[in-house]
């Protein structure tokens, strides 16, 4: 089937793509295609942070103020994370634990002893509306939900104590938290997510689908699990709670325990607000206008309508406008509907040579081991 034969059978159309001639190269700008119609502009823009991040305030390496010059370098929000609670740690009875219990009880502890004060401090001082942004957030393991992130609107925000990651939603009610699972495809009971915990609405409205632990997409594909919790499980991943019909935006993170938030290929959250301001960042947040990129900062603007990413629309006809713009080629886009692949688009073999005498551009610098 040729592609006019498709979009004809199925009533979709990529009107963005035709305008933008940034994939499809017989769509140039200001032909028949291009002059299609196209959504409502829109005032906002993609910004982009990292949410999800350790440094030694707890177990971690790295200063916590180099971790906030390193975010503020190359970011626009960050929010350098604690490790807070593990209610339900095992090992209790083991000897041979021991040790573990130890080291993560040793660093929960140091965070109560003046370190979170100095935690929230620092927000505080590197909090500049307009130009960069910095939230209180902290992280609680546990066995049976799976491990997540509090992340507070408030910069003078309590380090809240609970029994089990319910509790904690519980006792968030009421506020200004964003509750968030990570490394979300690990064995349910064993850290991974549990999706019969998932409550939809604001106080979870978007999920950790990449780290440096890996993709959470599915238990298949790229970027497996590298850490000794275990292979990624289907139960736990992405793809299974879309399929039991709960509604949430996809983000990542780094969870990044040197202190560098934001590390190049660790995960990064793209927010599309209108402005570099703390209540345009969280009501981006809250309403799901949020994306997830492994790296580069690709630029990406989807609508279904005039719906942006995140948002829920009913209707009889769909008109999907789609533009992407990567800092590199482009090697294809996919376009998924419930969990199938409704189409792939090839990009360019070849880059469009940018015009000017100024050309910005990255550079890579590789160093060989070979000791020949």
């Amino acid at each position: 089937m040729d592609r006019r034969s498709f979009l004809k059978n199925t009533g979709w159309s990529f009107i963005g793509l035709a305008a933008s001639g940034s994939l499809l190269g017989a769509c140039k700008p200001g032909s028949k295609e291009a002059k299609k119609i196209m959504p409502t502009p829109t005032n906002r823009k993609l910004f982009w942070g990292d949410l999800h991040n350790h440094c030694n305030l707890t177990y971690g390496h790295g200063d916590m103020r180099d971790a906030f010059e390193a975010a503020k370098g190359q970011l626009d929000f960050v929010s350098v994370t604690p490790h807070a609670m593990w209610p339900d740690i095992p090992g209790a009875n083991d000897p041979r634990l021991k040790w573990v219990i130890d080291y993560h009880t040793g660093a929960f502890k140091r965070l109560r002893e003046g370190g979170y004060e100095k935690y929230v401090a620092m927000n505080k001082e590197y909090n500049k509306e307009g130009e960069f942004l910095s939230f209180i957030g902290y992280e609680a393991h546990s066995m049976e939900h799976g491990d997540h992130v509090a992340l507070n609107y408030d910069l003078d925000a309590p380090l809240v104590e609970c029994t089990s990651i319910e509790d904690w939603k519980q006792k968030a009610k009421g506020h200004k938290v964003f509750i968030t699972p990570h490394h979300m495809g690990y064995q349910t009971g064993f850290r991974g997510y549990n999706w019969d915990c998932f409550s939809e609405g604001d106080q979870t409205p978007f999920v950790e689908m990449y780290s440096r632990h890996g993709l959470a997409e599915s238990d298949q594909g790229d970027y497996n699990y590298l850490h000794d919790m275990g292979p990624r499980q289907w139960e736990g991943t992405i793809q299974y709670g879309l399929d039991q019909g709960h509604k949430f935006g996809i983000m990542a993170s780094t969870d990044q325990h040197s202190g560098y938030p934001g590390s190049y290929g660790d995960g990064r959250i793209g927010v599309l607000a209108t402005s570099l301001t703390r209540d345009a960042i969280w009501e981006a947040l809250r309403t799901r206008h949020v994306c997830a990129a492994t790296g580069d900062k690709i630029q990406i603007d989807f609508r279904l309508n005039d719906a942006l990413m995140g948002d829920v629309v009913r209707g009889n006809s769909r008109r999907i406008y789609l533009h992407v713009a990567g800092e590199s080629c482009i090697d294809y886009v996919d376009v998924v509907k419930n969990g199938q692949i409704l189409t792939r688009m090839n990009g360019p073999l070849t880059p469009v040579a940018p015009e000017g005498d100024t050309i910005r551009c990255k550079v890579k610098v590789d160093f060989g081991w070979n000791r020949e």
